[in-house]
């Protein structure tokens, strides 16, 4: 604001329309830096001002400055509603790594999956430390998603390790039966399931598949 005060009061010191015009010559009201910062201030919070610049280049700065302040408030309401109406969610983990980092979750997992299955071949790091967190019983169980469980995972108590489409629609029965949404899905996998087709030697179709 300040600076769009001076570039007006410069403007309306060294344009020439104000020497040609009579009427405007000996007017000081536009070339005062109280004024341009009025005038300046006043298009900032959308009230205007009753000096208008008469000067065809500081009226081009006005229309400039004016859709300048329309962009810039637009841009922080619709950020402030959109905070106002959905806050962030406050996560409390995000990945496997806050999960066996955090002593306060425990680890819930369904027996005789693929996904215990990897847990315990795997050699990463952190599969391994959820595999000796289940064989010691530490904080970590398998069993299945029963509404006891999922109430220990609403509450922040324990997370539960899944394949997604299944979670996903753990969570719609849940939504139904409670009438609202009560957990969520994080953001960050932390594993990926190779899937494959198996198919006559030679089809016509492998190389579309392979392709897609």
């Amino acid at each position: 604001m300040l600076i769009i005060s001076v570039i007006f009061f410069l403007i309306n010191r060294v344009s020439p329309f104000y020497k040609l015009s009579t009427d405007l010559a000996n007017n000081q009201k536009y070339f005062s830096y109280l004024n341009c910062l009025w005038l300046s201030y006043g298009t900032m919070v959308q009230q205007g001002s009753s000096i208008i610049p008469k000067a065809h280049s500081a009226r081009l700065v006005l229309i400039t400055w004016w859709l300048s302040v329309l962009i810039i408030i637009a841009t922080y309401s619709g950020n402030l509603i959109a905070f106002l109406t959905f806050p962030e969610a406050r996560w409390l983990v995000r990945d496997l790594k806050d999960v066996i980092e955090n002593p306060n979750i425990n680890i819930m997992v369904e027996s005789g999956t693929a996904l215990v299955e990897e847990i315990e071949s795997s050699n990463v790091a952190q599969l391994v430390s959820l595999r000796n967190a289940l064989e010691n019983r530490q904080r970590a169980a398998q069993s299945y998603l029963n509404s006891n469980v999922f109430d220990l995972v609403a509450t922040g108590k324990a997370v539960y390790l899944d394949e997604k489409n299944f979670m996903s629609q753990a969570m719609l029965e849940d939504f139904i039966r409670e009438g609202f949404c009560r957990t969520s899905i994080t953001s960050k996998p932390f594993l990926e399931k190779e899937l494959a087709f198996s198919m006559r030697r030679g089809d016509r179709f492998i190389s579309k598949i392979n392709a897609a």
